[in-house]
């Protein structure tokens, strides 16, 4: 048993890296970090779940503050889904990011969050987190990016890497699935 443990953790220390410098390559241009305002954060409850070798999927759900305080916060529905290595299992989990957008007005624009996003990530859990996830950038048209604060919930035992992709629909109440 001890062996194959083994066996099972240099295999994928061996594959982990190569998704992420897929991904890497694969990133097209994006505006300078200079060109980018903070409109506000991003906190996402992911649900629980195994991983599945090869990826793995989880339902989220979002609120997003403004920045500038005004209006309501927004709700969003949508899931996490990893492609790469993701081994174990990991308990619910809460995420946080700051939201940067061209310095446009568009934080009074309800739904400006919805869309898809993907980054490379790598994080482990072996009771309590370790590791961290990348800059996630949305996948077409407003530009919006997602940073990663250092706050992530996470207890299990699980080990991953790979393209991490995030989708998110906006909805009307806190309580949607």
């Amino acid at each position: 048993m001890r062996r194959l443990m083994v066996l099972v953790f240099t295999i994928v220390s061996l594959v982990m890296p190569f998704p992420v410098l897929l991904n890497a390559f694969a990133q097209g241009e994006k505006l300078p970090a200079a060109q980018l305002a903070r409109i506000g954060y991003l906190s996402c409850q992911v649900a629980s779940g195994w991983g599945f070798v090869f990826g793995s999927s989880r339902k989220l759900r979002c609120t997003y503050s403004a920045s500038n305080k005004h209006g309501d916060a927004e709700h969003y529905t949508g899931s996490l889904s990893r492609v790469g290595t993701d081994i174990g299992y990991s308990q619910s989990a809460v995420m946080l990011w700051t939201v940067h957008a061209p310095r446009l007005d568009i934080t009074n624009t309800p739904g400006l969050l919805s869309g898809s996003y993907q980054g490379q990530t790598a994080s482990a859990a072996i009771g309590a987190p370790v590791g961290g996830r990348n800059v996630l950038r949305q996948t077409r048209g407003k530009s919006i990016e997602l940073w990663p604060v250092s706050i992530e919930g996470n207890n299990g035992l699980n080990l991953a890497a790979g393209v991490t992709t995030i989708v998110l629909k906006f909805t009307t109440s806190s309580s949607s699935e």
